[in-house]
């Protein structure tokens, strides 16, 4: 659990910053919807993150603010400046916990509820933005103690950081302690973050020492030196060993992903009343650091809609002569076209193709002449539409009708597919099928012909 919440937490500090970016982007620009739907991701994945690590308040918050840039992006809402405002105090209030997560382990400490009330307020409003506006006048006076205890925590972090810094090595925590992170990072091996853009750089530059190695040997064979053909060997040998060392350091186990899991399907299983059992196989594939990222949200997303939309209630499966509880595998395998194939499949009730289809026309999506004309792979391809949702009231775990649409483009964009295969009934089976590697040996040796 230790290094799961260093891990959130590295990723906290990105997501704020990608926040306060697309806010202020989003006040250039207010009827955006490419940054309204980035903002709204960015808060999902900490909503969701968040929730799997039992850390309910920033869970709160973030489902707060989910709500609320479903209002603007469905036009509900106009973005006035007091939205906007509150939007800034929202993301301040996340960084707090945030803070408050990395010096004790918990989101428990500061006061968050006078935003938490003021976004569901503004939330909870239909183009009403003048109430929204005194709902914040009102609340103005306490801005400056906001901001102070703000920076009293980020201090008070900072010390404890440095305090952590001068102790000797730090041995492993007991049970249920949580060691800072900053420690955690001196237990056992020493390591450092590093921006996978500077490894694509060595890779292209390895790639690049290849190809002046091969120019090297050419002139070495025209001369019919010996020693220099010699060095020339040892030069392609080298180039060959960084190259690959350089690929090896991207490459990491699926299971960095899938630790969360479990924890994650535990919550959700009760959070909906539902019994469910987790299967894993092939937690050691490696894939790319880059492949690793891209496909962290769409798994935990296709990992949260089959415990609350594919699994069945306990009663409902008995009724259907299933057991009581459901089945959930995660199974990663290699194909011998050097990609990744990650299932996640499901012993539930199946996809609801008439419910997709409803759906999707009740949302304007497809007209009804379009509807009648699809066949069944069309309908089932109609889940990775924006916006499209079956689920009959909005809950902290789905019904906003985003998702699906960010797993295939996640994917998508790393050069790989999403396929779906549904029997009613039966279960629901979604494959990603993902590159290995993001930059391969062929690819190194192309730039470096170019260049």
């Amino acid at each position: 659990m230790d290094a799961i919440v260093r891990e959130f937490l590295s990723e906290g500090a990105e997501n704020l910053d990608r926040l306060d970016r697309d806010l202020l982007a989003l006040t250039r620009d207010p009827g955006s919807p490419h940054l309204l739907a980035n903002l709204f991701r960015t808060l999902h994945t900490v909503k969701g993150t968040s929730g799997c690590l039992a850390l309910h308040r920033l869970e709160e918050l973030a489902h707060a603010g989910e709500t609320l840039l479903v209002r603007l992006r469905d036009r509900e809402l106009a973005l006035t400046p007091a939205v906007a405002r509150l939007l800034h105090e929202l993301v301040a209030a996340i960084r707090l916990l945030l803070a408050r997560i990395a010096a004790t382990g918990d989101d428990a400490g500061p006061d968050v509820g006078r935003v938490l009330a003021a976004v569901r307020a503004a939330a909870a409003e239909r183009v009403e933005a003048e109430r929204v506006e005194t709902e914040r006048v009102e609340t103005e006076r306490v801005e400056t103690g906001w901001v102070e205890a703000e920076r009293s925590e980020t201090e008070r972090v900072e010390t404890e950081r440095s305090e952590a810094e001068r102790l000797p090595s730090t041995p492993p925590a007991e049970a249920g302690e949580f060691v800072p992170a900053d420690a955690l990072d001196r237990v056992g091996e020493p390591s450092i973050r590093v921006a996978a853009s500077e490894l694509d750089t060595l890779l292209r530059l390895a790639g690049e020492l290849a190809g002046a190695g091969d120019e090297f040997t050419a002139h070495a064979e025209r001369l019919a030196d010996a020693g220099l053909l010699a060095s020339a060997g040892r030069l392609d040998r080298i180039a060959a060993d960084l190259r690959a060392a350089v690929r090896r350091s991207r490459m990491q186990p699926v299971e960095l992903v899938w630790s969360r899991f479990p924890r994650l399907v535990r919550v959700l299983g009760d959070q909906c009343g539902k019994q469910v059992r987790l299967q894993m196989a092939g937690s050691e594939i490696e894939l790319d650091r880059g492949v690793l990222e891209a496909i962290r949200d769409p798994l935990t997303h296709l990992v949260r809609n089959a415990v609350d939309h594919g699994i069945e209630p306990a009663e409902q499966r008995l009724a259907a002569g299933k057991p009581a509880h459901g089945t959930l595998r995660l199974h990663a395998r290699t194909t011998t076209a050097g990609q990744v194939v990650v299932e996640v499949a499901d012993d539930g009730a199946g996809i609801d193709l008439r419910a997709v289809g409803s759906g999707a026309l009740a949302r304007g999506l497809v007209t009804s002449d379009q509807l009648a004309a699809m066949s069944v792979g069309e309908l089932r391809q109609l889940v990775f539409r924006p916006g499209l949702s079956t689920a009959p009231a909005v809950t902290r775990v789905s019904g906003r009708g985003v998702g699906m649409d960010v797993v295939k483009t996640n994917v998508e964009g790393v050069g790989g597919s999403v396929e779906i295969d549904s029997e009613p009934g039966r279960g629901t089976t979604c494959r990603l099928r993902v590159p290995k590697a993001l930059i391969g040996d062929e690819r190194c040796a192309q730039s470096a012909v170019s260049a």
